[in-house]
Order: structure tokens, then C-alpha cells, then sequence
């Protein structure tokens, strides 16, 4: 890992008090900000690990909050979606669980 990704990983998620994270957590990170799906396998390979000691750390970096969870990004024009919008409606309170479950069933609308 380049020293200045290393040090913006510093500078944008300081470690718990008490507990600073390593070159090998960093390591770790960036590995799985590339591929979340990577085995432990290869994820050790990369570090130069066995397993185990790569699933321990692992661990410890989601049970310190370092790591707070793995998702798919999804690429909407991939599923058929061209347009994006971001909508601010003003209604009456009276009218908002309505509004809102009529605009949820509607096909066209993602959450």
C-alpha cells in the first residue's frame, strides 16, 4: 500500500483509544475495499499469513467497529434503471402514511 493511502486511511478513521490499527490492518482494509467477497485464503496469501491469524483480524477489526459491515453496490442501468431522482414533496400530515404507501407500491420507486 502507497504511504499516502496508508496515511489518509489514518487521518479518516482513527483507531479506538487504546488501540491504533497496523500496517497489516491497513493491508486488510484496503484488500477488502477492492473485493468484500475475497476467501481468507487469499486475503492471507496477500498478507503473507495463514489463515486463522487473517480470520482473527478480521474479526477484531468488525468487533472494534474498524469494520462496520460488507455490501453489494448495485449498478442500477444494470437492472434497467436510466433515470435517477431525488424528490422533496410537501404535504399536509394528515396525508403523509398515504402519500407514502401509494408512492411505495409504485413500480418505478426504489428504497
Amino acid at each position: 500500500m502507497s504511504a499516502a493511502r496508508s496515511n489518509r486511511h489514518r487521518a479518516s478513521k482513527p483507531a479506538p483509544p487504546g488501540r491504533e490499527c497496523t500496517e497489516q490492518d491497513y493491508l486488510i482494509l484496503s484488500a477488502l475495499e477492492r473485493d468484500a467477497r475475497i476467501s481468507f485464503s487469499n486475503l492471507a496469501v496477500k498478507l503473507g499469513l495463514s489463515k486463522s491469524p487473517t480470520w482473527a483480524r478480521v474479526r477484531d477489526l468488525k468487533l472494534r467497529g474498524v469494520i462496520s459491515g460488507f455490501r453489494a453496490v448495485i449498478d442500477p442501468a444494470a437492472m434497467g434503471l436510466q433515470i435517477h431522482a431525488f424528490v422533496q414533496v410537501t404535504i399536509k400530515s394528515a396525508m403523509s402514511k398515504e402519500f407514502e404507501s401509494t408512492v411505495i407500491r409504485h413500480a418505478a420507486v426504489r428504497r
